[in-house]
This record gives structure tokens, C-alpha cells and sequence, in this order.
């Protein structure tokens, strides 16, 4: 584009025009422009906006690698930074180096809308080849978790967003999908707070998404590099590959594990429905109650750490012994027996046929009668179901379906899920007995559980 300037005294202001939106869109924001320029760029496209024809609404542009430095195709992003102005780009910039790493697919950003005539504009990362169901739904989920954020109009009290068409140009994703896969996942994620706004009885069916959602990931190298430093040596990777031993350090991290705000939103929200809630969990970590949810009103089919905790007074002992550079007892001495036998301790969660069904009976009867009494009584019941794969579906995502078949009507499913795993029976959706959300786990969770906004969508 360096040719052009010669070729400036001729062009016609049009020309101009394009020509510099075509450099708003190519210009690094590295070294922002001076501040008398960026103005004149803004009365400059202030002016020719006001004499076009533009609609006004929360504008979500895509991201792809293949037209990303290339200012005259129309994609969206190009259109956008165009008209906006040079801050938008820098801003943009200053947003992901703050960040570090691009913005992961299917996630969304929200920065000012500079030139343009919106409150707001959206940023969100898209597949640039081979984009999956899951991914462009989650975009969306995305999109609509980000407007959710946001306040308001001042005027009509209430939102607007466009939409997009992701990868439906260059990329040449089937439009009328897209289409339906909009509608899709804006219904799911409509559905799930009308669910939860409507609910008299709710029940809390939580696995692995839980834990991760705060951060205790047990498949995340990174968390095990910090807890569990000299482990690499022997080929242990993540939690799950000393899940089975090394009891000492792993329920150390556990039991010192902070106190979790998305747990408090949870469980203040939980608590206003009174005896009328319930917690099944599939996680052993104990955090329900850890967070302060009473232990006689949840149930843990799955086992407890704190079945081995009580042996506390071990435990203090064997932190005497343990070595802090290399996470080895000095003496085995210190390791408890059980004091019946005298053999190995191990933390009591199902994995094999010894599994003690005992100490959570009582767990396993208060669920059985919870459901029993709901069920017999008027109103609507929810289950929130907040997973992450498909572990142990027999447990948790199987009875819940079950239960939901079983209630005449009575019983709805949110299934909270990223991935690949994210749907519900088609028989069940298509009845309106239940729907997913597919996204991030924290943000998804905390907005289901804010009130209801207005929101006017217009998919284009």
C-alpha cells in the first residue's frame, strides 16, 4: 500500500476514503498514532457516517487467519475497524497483550465502540478451518454471556445484539446450519434461565466442572507442576495420575484449597428455596461443604476425601516427617495403618469392589427421599446439572434423564457442559424438558443465576 502516495493528488475523496479505512485495518496499533491525527481520522469517518445508513446494535465481529491481513476483503472484522477508528484496533491489541494468547475459540471480548453508532462492540474468536457444531454454538453462548454483562440502554431499559454469520462466507459453512444453529443455542441458553427463574425445587447434580471451574483441574499439568514439583520425575503429569496414592500431598492440597466466590453465588442462590434444595455430587473433594453447604442436605454416591481426613491427628504427625524440597516421608513410621488391622489406609472413594457404601448410606437415603417428596409435591422442579465430560454417566447424567422422564412434566434439566459433550436427548429437548448451555463453566454458571434480562436478538 506504500505505492499509493504518489497516487494521492489524484484520487477522489471516495478513493480517499477507502483508502484509509484500508490502512485502519492493516496499521500495527503497536506505536499508537499521535493524538491530532486520530482525531482527524474521527471527524473524518464521524462525518461520512453520519450520511450513510447504518443500524444501530451491539455489533459481534469473527477473527479468522486467512483474511486477517487483508483490508479489502468485505469479512466483518474489516468492515468494522473501518468505520470505527484507530482506537478500536488499539485497544483490541492492548486487550489480547494483556492477555497473552489469542482468544480461544468460541469466547468473546467486549470493548468500546469508538465511531461506531453502538453502546458496545464484541469481539469473539473463531475456527478459521474445519469449525465444529460445538465450537459455533459456543460462540454464540458466548456472545450472549458477554451482552448479559453489560448495563442497559439508557433509553428502553433494554439490549440488542447482532449476530453474525460465522465462517459462512470464505469459509463456506452452510448458512442455513448456521442458521439453525444460532437459534439453537440462543433458545438453550433463553430456556435454561426461564428454567431456573421458574424453579420451586431444585436439585445440584455436579462432577469434574465444578472443581475446574475454580481452578482444581485435575487434568491440568500446570496445577500439578505447582503442587506436586518433584513428581515429574516418575511421569505423573496431573492429579488423576496419583489419584490412586500419595494421599498426603494430594489431600493437603485439597483440605487447604481456598474458599470459592462461584461456590458462594451457588449456594446463596440454593439457599433461598430452604428445604427445598439438594446437592449430589460426584466430587470427592468436598468443597460443597468446605464452602459451608450442609453436610445432612447433600449426597456423595461417588465417596469423600474426608472419609480418610479424620485421622487428623496422623496427619499432623506425618507432616513432621515430610520433606518440603522432596515430598517424601523421612520416616514410614509415620504413614497410618488402620487401627483395626494394622494395614494400608486409603481415601474412601469408589474405584474397586472394597468400596464402604456405609459412611454415605445416610447421604444415599436423604437423596432417595428428597426426590420421593418433590416429586409429590405442586411446582416445578429444576436439576442443574454442571459436568464436564462423560464420566460415570450412570450416576449422575443417566438417573437425571430418567428422572426427568418419570415426572409427567413436572421436572426440567440444565445441563451446564464445554465440548463436545454437550447436548441433551433429543426426545427430551424436543418436549422442552431440557436443554444445555455449551461454554466457559464460571461465566456460564454465574450469569444462569443472575435475573433475567430483556434481550432483543436480531441474527443476521
Amino acid at each position: 500500500m506504500r505505492g499509493m502516495s504518489q497516487h494521492l493528488e489524484h484520487m477522489d475523496s471516495t478513493e480517499k476514503l477507502q483508502l484509509l479505512q484500508q490502512l485502519l485495518c492493516v496499521r500495527s496499533p503497536e506505536f499508537p498514532l499521535p493524538i491530532d491525527i486520530s482525531q482527524d481520522i474521527n471527524k473524518i469517518l464521524a462525518y461520512t457516517r453520519d450520511h450513510r445508513i447504518l443500524v444501530s446494535a451491539d455489533s459481534i465481529p469473527t477473527r479468522n487467519s486467512i483474511t486477517i491481513r487483508k483490508p479489502t476483503h468485505r469479512r466483518i472484522e474489516n468492515v468494522i475497524h473501518s468505520w470505527a477508528g484507530p482506537q478500536l484496533r488499539q485497544e483490541c491489541y492492548d486487550v489480547m497483550r494483556a492477555r497473552g494468547s489469542d482468544l480461544p475459540t468460541g469466547h468473546a471480548v467486549t470493548t468500546s465502540a469508538y465511531n461506531l453508532p453502538f453502546s458496545l462492540q464484541l469481539d469473539r474468536g473463531a475456527k478459521s478451518a474445519s469449525i465444529e457444531r460445538q465450537q459455533l454454538q459456543q460462540c454464540y453462548s458466548s456472545v450472549l454471556n458477554e451482552i448479559d454483562r453489560l448495563p442497559a440502554d439508557s433509553k428502553s431499559g433494554g439490549k440488542s445484539v447482532a449476530l453474525c454469520g460465522i465462517s459462512t462466507g470464505l469459509f463456506a459453512f452452510l448458512a442455513i446450519l448456521a442458521a439453525e444453529l444460532t437459534i439453537d443455542a440462543i433458545a438453550a441458553w433463553i430456556n435454561a434461565r426461564n428454567y431456573l427463574l421458574n424453579a420451586e425445587t431444585v436439585i445440584v447434580t455436579a462432577s469434574a466442572g465444578m472443581s475446574a471451574a475454580i481452578g482444581l483441574d485435575y487434568t491440568s499439568p500446570n496445577l500439578f507442576q505447582e503442587h506436586f514439583p518433584t513428581f515429574f520425575q516418575y511421569g505423573f503429569t496431573c492429579l488423576y495420575d496419583v489419584f490412586g496414592s500419595y494421599y498426603f500431598t494430594h489431600l493437603e492440597l485439597i483440605r487447604k484449597w481456598p474458599k470459592s466466590a462461584l461456590y458462594a453465588e451457588l449456594l446463596t442462590w440454593l439457599k433461598r428455596f430452604g428445604e427445598n434444595a439438594h446437592v449430589r455430587t460426584l466430587n470427592a473433594d468436598g468443597l460443597f461443604v468446605a464452602n459451608r453447604w450442609g453436610g445432612d442436605i447433600i449426597s456423595t454416591p461417588q465417596g469423600q476425601y474426608a472419609s480418610y481426613w479424620p485421622s487428623a491427628p496422623y496427619m499432623d504427625v506425618a507432616r513432621g516427617y515430610m520433606d518440603p524440597e522432596t515430598q517424601r516421608l523421612t520416616d514410614e513410621g509415620a504413614i497410618p495403618r488402620c487401627l483395626s488391622c494394622g494395614g494400608d489406609m486409603s481415601i474412601c472413594v469408589r474405584a474397586a469392589g472394597w468400596f464402604n457404601e456405609k459412611p454415605y448410606s445416610e447421604g444415599e437415603a436423604w437423596w432417595r427421599r428428597f426426590c420421593q417428596e418433590a416429586l409429590g409435591r405442586e411446582g416445578r422442579m429444576v436439576i442443574l446439572e454442571i459436568r464436564l465430560g462423560m464420566n460415570t454417566p450412570g450416576v449422575i447424567r443417566w438417573p437425571n434423564e430418567d428422572l426427568v422422564r418419570e415426572s409427567d412434566g413436572k421436572v426440567r434439566l440444565v445441563r451446564l457442559v464445554l465440548g463436545l459433550h454437550a447436548n441433551v436427548p433429543l426426545d427430551l429437548e424436543y418436549e422442552g424438558l431440557a436443554t444445555y448451555v455449551d461454554g466457559d463453566m464460571k461465566d456460564t454458571l454465574r450469569l444462569l443465576l443472575k435475573n433475567t434480562n430483556d434481550i432483543n436478538i436480531n441474527a443476521i
